[in-house]
């Protein structure tokens, strides 16, 4: 992309979708703050050079991903990440919080991850099963 680098950024601060860029060591080299505020990383660890692994230690430690050794977590994340190049999720928090998480490669060999909040989506589909169900069980009286 091309263009003066503080309107890239400026534009990309502006979205409220985060986003986090990687160079092919994995090292944080970009960031808008929807990615710090999505994943409520502290400020102090999202600074160019923050290693991925950092990133999701803390989500481990979180309990982010569920119970078990936060190190064998971010393990298989991250081989998961790198095996497969392009990847799309959802994933609960241990807040309640529903992320799409978006991972693609990078030509560099680098990646871009995105996180997207899709909690009120989410809410509103289970509320609308749930009400479905209730008709349902009205509807089926004998």
């Amino acid at each position: 992309m091309k263009g003066e680098p503080e309107s890239v950024e400026e534009g990309l601060e502006l979205l409220s979708l985060g986003v986090g860029i990687f160079d092919r060591h994995l090292q944080l080299q970009f960031h808008n703050s929807a990615f710090r505020d999505l994943r409520k990383y502290p400020d102090d660890l999202c600074v160019a050079g923050t290693s991925l692994h950092a990133l999701l230690l803390l989500n481990a430690q979180r309990g982010d991903f569920g119970p078990g050794d936060a190190e064998a977590q971010v393990r298989e994340r991250l081989d998961e990440i790198i095996t497969s190049g392009e990847r799309q999720l959802e994933h609960e928090m241990s807040d309640g919080q529903v992320l799409q998480i978006q991972y693609k490669r990078m030509s560099s060999g680098g990646f871009v991850i995105t996180y997207q909040d899709c909690t009120s989506e989410r809410t509103a589909e289970r509320a609308l099963r749930a009400s479905e169900e209730r008709y349902s069980l009205v509807t089926e009286i004998p």
